[in-house]
């Protein structure tokens, strides 16, 4: 196969992946209709079957593909010689950069954990673990450094990723109010990820027993700003 016809190929299967995003977004995964998904991508159902699979296989190539974004956002962003405080607002700044480079990702998210993640296949649950792993890792740094009081990965995943994916939703839904007249309604913060790693942090931080002092001022921890819209570029699989 020569260069230009990687490339095509690349492209093609980038497009349908972006088509399929869509569809299951709007539709959930058994709402979606693979037909909708081939005219979205303006192919037809061989060329979509050829380049990426049935729906099943469609659903898992998008989610890899987001999960292929995310570790690859959060090895650029995460030292693990920077403090574990400092990691939890790099995590949670990454996730606030993937929505906004994927917003179709917030709708499936909530969908998928509303259901159990009954639609994810075992190698999306894998990646999955292998974040929580992640998260576990810099939480026992943190309380080696008895910085961070004890505290589940997933249970900090949740308040964190979904904390700060569902203060981005409630844009739409400010919006909204907004549009039907129903009065004034606060705005939400430009960079939502930093106020829910101050709430977090601030409950997970160790503070001494009565007598010992007065607890020290919570550490700010800026979160870069969401990285400008890119296309995504695949690796070859």
């Amino acid at each position: 196969m020569t260069g230009a016809e990687t490339s095509s190929k690349k492209d093609a299967r980038a497009s349908i992946l972006d088509a399929a995003a869509g569809e299951f977004a709007e539709s959930g995964f058994a709402g979606a209709r693979v037909d909708e998904i081939a005219r979205r991508a303006g192919v037809n159902k061989a060329m979509l079957y050829y380049h990426v699979g049935n729906k099943s296989a469609l659903y898992e190539a998008v989610l890899l593909r987001w999960m292929d974004q995310l570790f690859e956002e959060l090895d650029r962003r995460i030292s693990p010689d920077t403090d574990a405080e400092e990691q939890l607002a790099a995590l949670a700044g990454t996730f606030e950069a993937l929505v906004g480079r994927n917003p179709q990702y917030p709708q499936i998210l909530v969908r998928e954990f509303s259901t159990g993640g009954q639609n994810l296949s075992p190698r999306v649950m894998t990646k999955l673990l292998e974040l929580f792993r992640r998260e576990g890792r810099i939480l026992s740094q943190g309380r080696r450094a008895g910085t961070l009081r004890k505290a589940g990965p997933i249970t900090v995943h949740i308040l964190l990723v979904v904390g700060t994916v569902m203060h981005l939703m409630g844009r739409q839904i400010r919006e909204r109010i907004l549009a039907l007249n129903l009065g004034d309604i606060p705005e939400i913060p430009a960079s939502p990820s930093q106020i829910v790693v101050d709430l977090l942090l601030n409950g997970l931080k160790v503070r001494p027993p009565d007598g010992e002092g007065a607890a020290r001022a919570p550490k700010r921890h800026p979160v870069r700003p969401a990285a400008h819209p890119r296309r995504y570029k695949e690796n070859s699989r």
